[in-house]
């Protein structure tokens, strides 16, 4: 064999055959790419206090998931208040006051955890996707020549800004996965307890 044919030559059940390379460019990027596991995307949160305040986003997550279950708690007790002002003005007053400033109260503490929620996953997600971007310049330049020879040069640039807009995204959605979940677990769990027999039913037609 001579030299420059070697590249072009492979054992197959104990014979020579040969393939031709690719051509130049042919291989697409996004033809080799692989959805990655969900650990893998945690992997850009690297420095613990980033860690910390992404755990702080998850808990106020948790903390607005309250907000749902909470409102038609109150709202349960509201309507048996509101029917009894003929019986007693004054006491019917004070309960309804009560309830208006228990919904004042559910506003701003919505308000709150929401804000700071947002404002802990998006500062993780920002920093998380720079460092991707980062990576993944990285990982470019350790590449050889015919690394850019063999795949599409102008895809390889082009993909950096969707993919890390794909992690900025899902990094976010974790936090809004947590507050339908709890506001799921919650509600279900009042649906019992406020009438379990009533609840049942109603679970035998949930999709």
């Amino acid at each position: 064999l001579k030299p420059e044919a070697e590249e072009k030559v492979t054992m197959a059940n104990g014979k020579y055959i040969t393939i031709d390379p690719p051509p130049v460019g042919s291989l697409k990027v996004k033809d080799k790419m692989k959805t990655v596991a969900i650990w893998q995307v945690f992997s850009f949160i690297e420095d613990p206090r980033d860690k910390l305040l992404y755990g702080i986003g998850c808990f106020f997550a948790v903390l607005c998931g309250l907000i749902v279950p909470g409102t038609a708690f109150k709202f349960s007790s509201t309507f048996t208040d509101l029917g009894a002002l003929s019986l007693n003005p004054e006491e019917s007053l004070r309960n309804v006051r009560s309830v208006a400033y228990f919904f004042m109260f559910l506003g701003a503490y919505a308000l709150v955890c929401n804000m700071l929620k947002s404002f802990c996953m998006g500062v993780i997600a920002s920093r998380s996707t720079k460092l991707f971007k980062s990576r993944w310049f990285k990982a470019l330049l350790r590449q050889d020549q015919a690394f850019f020879d063999v795949y599409d040069t102008s895809e390889l640039a082009n993909l950096i800004g969707p993919n890390a807009m794909k992690l900025d995204r899902g990094l976010r959605a974790v936090g809004d996965i947590i507050q339908c979940f709890t506001v799921f677990i919650l509600s279900i769990a009042y649906a019992f307890y406020s009438n379990w027999k009533l609840a049942l039913v109603i679970l035998a037609f949930f999709p």
